[in-house]
């Protein structure tokens, strides 16, 4: 008798977890955290294996009575029933696969959200459609909750290695090569000491010390893109708007020079000043250190979106020249709505709620325009001693509205401080008065977006478009973790819109 499978997970999961942890000790970041990383996702797949077919078929009954409610809903109103729809009403209900059950359900219930979406100019479809849209987050929300604690493990958020993908790393001659070329008119010119970085980042760091340019500083980072960008934009396009936002007093760091490619390396890469600090999250500022660099954010954030936003370079107006606040936001609304439709690992009903949602509610938006960030956060910030140093990663910024900002940045802040303290901070540093509820709302296409972007990497590792492992393995596992965020936000919405 062959032994239960689940032992070898579980033995090579703890395996993974000891020596992971034992390399991180001895300071061996990126193998350590690789480790780590392994065993977090066979902790998926026992999950999967073990206790996810029975907590499927448990939720069954509802998810399939809620999906017939709407259909029923469809036929109601004229609209014709998707024929995955109709597969799964007239699929046979002991199914041996629970978990492709579940997804088949789940998936089905997203098409009859958008189908009814199609009507919703019309009140009475409206109202219906939003009380299927509050049940299914609802009872989406009560799984995703099963789902974690069944999983009882403390998720990781990890380091990504270099995805091995034969492009290869710069060094101090291939530097050196690049900036000759390109800058003859000084010839001692050259770079010593390039590194990479280790850490978690979207995109791969390289640290650098430039010599023989007399307006340059000595130290210098460069980013550049990874075999596959999470939200399509090549670093390179920082350059323009780095230069616009530093020149304007923003705490930013100096763009010195960028490139399609150095050498037979092909990759996207911008080269900045090295600014003091580094980015740290809340747990590891302490709360009150935490509270002082998230006012500092709250300042340079107004000085930001009071920087003349007229004089902004054309290619930073990423969702249309002279279009309306309103425009630009359904743009990017629709812009990562097809990233995630493109990548999607797995059906998600919040997902597809929050973008009907985000469409039906733009109304919210005003006619405010600044320049915005739009990936404003502690990960982002540098800080040293209790005050904000820099504002990296500038590759998504853009002409919008500045509740862009403001709703993202918004879950770093509120678990340290009450929001009104920031708000307040912002406002008398000059920021725009903007509306709680349109904060919400931009607070959820946040969430929204990064859905799409964890997708995007993960979906970009299964099906061979990168070699990266941590950068897929964390699109797995942290689907879950901002699926049950955005589930939270958009309910306590739809409860508000009841009371």
């Amino acid at each position: 008798m062959q032994p239960d499978p689940s032992i070898f997970l579980r033995g090579i999961r703890e395996e993974l977890l000891q020596t992971g942890n034992a390399r991180l000790a001895e300071g061996d970041f990126v193998p350590g955290v690789t480790l780590l990383r392994g065993g977090e996702l066979l902790s998926h797949l026992m999950l999967r294996f073990e206790r996810l077919p029975a907590l499927f078929d448990g939720f069954y009954p509802q998810q399939r009575a809620l999906l017939e409610r709407c259909a029923d809903q469809l036929a109601v109103f004229g609209i014709g029933v998707p024929p995955d729809v109709t597969t799964q009403l007239q699929a046979d209900t002991a199914c041996e696969d629970k978990v492709a059950r579940h997804d088949a359900l789940a998936a089905a219930q997203s098409r009859c959200l958008f189908a009814l979406s199609t009507r919703r100019d019309d009140p009475v479809v409206a109202k219906a459609m939003n009380e299927l849209m509050l049940a299914a987050c609802q009872l989406d929300d009560d799984i995703r909750t099963a789902r974690n604690q069944a999983l009882q493990e403390a998720r990781d958020s990890g380091l990504p290695a270099v995805a091995a993908d034969g492009v290869g790393v710069p060094d101090d001659a291939l530097v050196t090569a690049w900036l000759r070329e390109h800058f003859p008119q000084y010839p001692d010119i050259r770079a010593s000491k390039v590194r990479q970085q280790k850490g978690v980042n979207t995109k791969e760091v390289f640290f650098m010390e430039l010599h023989g340019h007399p307006d340059w500083p000595a130290q210098a980072v460069m980013r550049r893109n990874r075999a596959v960008d999470t939200v399509g934009n090549e670093v390179s396009s920082e350059f323009g708007i780095l230069d616009y936002v530093h020149r304007h007093g923003v705490l930013a760091p100096r763009p010195l020079f960028a490139g399609a490619a150095m050498g037979e390396q092909k990759r996207p890469f911008v080269v900045l000043e090295k600014l003091d600090g580094r980015a740290q999250g809340s747990a590891e500022l302490g709360t009150e250190t935490a509270r002082s660099v998230l006012l500092n954010l709250a300042r340079n954030l107004a000085r930001l979106h009071r920087v003349d936003v007229h004089g902004l370079p054309d290619a930073y107006r990423t969702y249309g020249k002279g279009a309306s606040a309103r425009q630009r936001t359904l743009a990017m609304i629709d812009r990562f709505y097809q990233l995630w439709q493109g990548d999607a690992c797995e059906p998600s009903v919040v997902t597809e709620s929050a973008y009907i949602w985000l469409r039906d509610n733009v109304d919210r938006v005003d006619d405010s325009l600044c320049i915005v960030h739009a990936d404003y956060s502690l990960r982002n910030n540098l800080s040293r001693d209790g005050k904000a140093t820099g504002i990296l990663d500038w590759e998504l910024a853009h002409e919008g509205h500045p509740g862009e900002d403001l709703g993202y940045v918004r879950l770093d802040v509120e678990g340290v401080m009450p929001w009104s303290e920031f708000m307040q901070a912002y406002v008398e540093a000059g920021g725009f008065n903007v509306p709680d509820e349109l904060i919400r709302y931009f607070h959820i296409y946040g969430l929204a977006f990064i859905m799409a972007t964890l997708f995007t990497a993960c979906n970009g590792y299964l099906t061979g478009r990168h070699a990266d492992m941590l950068i897929g393995g964390a699109g797995t596992i942290e689907f879950g973790i901002y699926e049950a965020m955005l589930a939270k936000a958009l309910l306590a919405e739809y409860q508000r819109s009841g009371d």
